[in-house]
């Protein structure tokens, strides 16, 4: 979305899964490109427990839409004289048809890969398709990777060339209103703001016993707000609070509002889920970051996001109560240390992460 944000609406087409687009709010439907969006059913995700195998089950019945989807496809490439496709792999009966609908029309296919998915997903249907996958990256006309972890991956597992891409917003801007906002006097505020799945589960639960417990810095009570689409009861208590799903432009007032910011990756030893962590990277980051909010990382030494976001934040590599205490108080009370990390923080952003770097690392690739 951010980087087709701006573009004219009669320049862009979306083709997507019915069950998705149907099942958000109307809080979250806003965010939709204003562009027209064409729907595929699909088998609603989440309705068969328990969920680790309804999931699977999910994507097999999904995998049959493939020939659906392409046909859907070639129909709306030819009919709207579409000139380029980007897709990307968070369903991978998408991810297939939008090669085939490429090779079809005779026109380029651009390929973003937010997660090494297809590698953390093991349904028999997606494995079936993992061939498929594979010819496509080699047919694309650009891969884009979510980090450089997962750009190193991606060429010594496929000989392929690829280009970090990830999330991209106007950090002036972000810095200019998260700037009219200020955290409270009284209490020690602390965010997490996006979705809550298995790659940082288990660390927000940790986090979370640590304060409901009762943690104060300078004798004032740190409390933690998460702001998310769904209710997060299991966390929840008398120093955890959640504030409901907040849309990407009303993030930076709250983060402005907010002592820190937290990232909480998972330290497991799921080997789906650790794949994920050693190459994918947490998207508010870069909000966190335009904002000016100190951030603490709590994560695996080999988390892809240490390596793309550990030098503008305190880092935690092991889940230890007083390290944690100690991080906390560096950020709250330590000017100098907590000006540097923001400074630090703001120049990665504003070097890799802004319009100016969608134009050069994205736009740039579809000009003729």
């Amino acid at each position: 979305r951010q980087c087709l944000l701006g573009l004219p609406s009669d320049h862009l087409f979306v083709l997507c899964c019915a069950s998705f687009y149907n099942s958000q709010g109307d809080v979250v439907s806003s965010t939709y490109l204003p562009c027209y969006h064409e729907m595929v059913r699909g088998f609603p995700v989440g309705i068969i427990r328990p969920r680790r195998y309804g999931v699977v089950i999910e994507m097999n019945l999904n995998a049959l839409r493939v020939a659906r989807i392409t046909k859907r496809g070639i129909r709306i490439c030819k009919q709207e004289k579409i000139e380029a496709i980007v897709t990307g792999t968070v369903n991978a009966e998408f991810t297939i048809a939008a090669a085939r609908v490429a090779k079809a029309c005779g026109i380029p296919l651009y390929i973003w890969e937010p997660d090494d998915w297809f590698a953390a997903n093991y349904a028999p249907a997606v494995n079936l398709l993992r061939g498929e996958r594979i010819a496509s990256l080699r047919a694309a006309a650009h891969i884009w990777t979510v980090s450089k972890p997962m750009q190193a991956l991606f060429h010594s597992r496929y000989g392929l060339e690829s280009e970090p891409l990830h999330h991209v917003l106007d950090v002036e801007k972000v810095k200019e209103l998260a700037a009219s906002f200020h955290p409270p006097t009284d209490v020690i505020r602390v965010i997490y703001t996006g979705s809550i799945n298995d790659m940082f589960r288990d660390t927000l639960a940790w986090f979370s016993a640590i304060l409901n417990e009762g943690l104060k810095i300078d004798d004032k009570q740190v409390e933690l707000t998460i702001w998310t689409a769904h209710k997060p009861t299991s966390y929840l208590g008398p120093h955890v609070h959640w504030g409901g799903f907040v849309p990407v432009e009303q993030v930076p007032e709250k983060l402005g509002a907010s002592h820190i910011a937290v990232v909480l990756v998972s330290f497991t030893s799921r080997p789906d889920v650790k794949s994920m962590v050693e190459t994918s990277i947490y998207t508010k980051t870069v909000d966190y970051f335009a904002a000016g909010t100190p951030t603490l990382i709590v994560a695996p030494s080999y988390a892809a996001e240490i390596a793309a976001f550990g030098e503008g934040a305190e880092v935690l590599t092991e889940l230890s109560k007083d390290s944690l205490v100690q991080a906390l108080n560096t950020l709250i009370l330590d000017n100098s240390k907590r000006e540097a990390v923001r400074q630090a923080a703001f120049k990665l952003v504003r070097d890799h992460h802004s319009f100016a770097a969608r134009e050069r690392i994205f736009l740039s690739k579809f000009k003729k």
